[in-house]
């Protein structure tokens, strides 16, 4: 095993897992530093918000912006990065399989999890990720992503939190009160995007930059002041595993 690797398995291995609900986990402290660093980078060399967003530049406290990753031949922004599901990628790995693997190992996904993963497989086994990151300002009052339900049927959603701390809210339809989480760089929330699993969820605001890592802003100094949402939806639960 090498240092990478070992690394790795130390993480996942003193990782926390909360379950919120049924279909909701938190893993806490998921990704190390170093991977939170390569995971930035990975989608910052991708990011062409600069080049592409043409809308006016708030000044003192900016909406949450989704991040732009390409153009199309029509020139429309694309939101979006696609992974299909036999190419290697830093999302993939640090985030899918490893969050899948966590779960399974610790067995607190017995209630619907492994029958979802079977009815969920395409034909081919095949799956594929789409990845998706929205850029909040700390302290903002605007930065806020209203409370909602996806009506993703035949998904799943891992949103990685980086940089200063967000206050989460999760509402499941087994819990009698909402609660607000606070999601800390390198935590990954997995749940369900079904309409039936009705995961109500948004960003009730973003902490000040006391929360970020020093070391992870040391490295990747946007995220002193910024939180990033990473989200990866899942479209199907034959996920290969390492």
């Amino acid at each position: 095993m090498n240092s990478s690797t070992s690394s790795s398995a130390l993480v996942a291995e003193s990782c926390e897992i909360e379950v919120i609900d049924t279909d909701c986990f938190l893993l806490c402290n998921l990704l190390s530093l170093d991977e939170q660093v390569q995971l930035f980078e990975s989608i910052d060399c991708r990011d062409k918000t600069a080049e592409y967003d043409m809308a006016p530049k708030a000044c003192m406290y900016p909406s949450p912006k989704t991040l732009i990753f390409g153009r199309d031949d029509e020139g429309v922004n694309i939101p979006l990065q696609v992974f299909e599901s036999r190419e290697k990628s830093i999302v993939h790995d640090l985030i899918i399989s490893r969050g899948t693997n966590v779960l399974n190992r610790q067995n607190v996904s017995n209630l619907t999890w492994n029958n979802r993963s079977k009815s969920l497989g395409n034909n081919d086994g095949g799956f594929s990720i789409k990845m998706a990151v929205i850029r909040y300002m700390s302290e903002s009052p605007n930065s806020k992503f209203p409370r909602h339900i996806d009506h993703c049927d035949g998904s799943y959603v891992y949103l990685t939190s980086l940089g200063c701390t967000a206050r989460f809210l999760v509402k499941g339809p087994n819990m009698t009160e909402k609660r607000i989480l606070e999601m800390r760089s390198g935590d990954v929330l997995i749940f369900n995007a079904s309409t039936a699993a009705a995961i109500e969820h948004g960003v009730e605001g973003i902490d000040g930059s006391e929360t970020c890592p020093v070391a992870l802003g040391e490295r990747c100094p946007v995220l002193q002041n910024h939180r990033y949402g990473v989200q990866c939806r899942v479209n199907s639960f034959e996920i290969r595993q390492n």
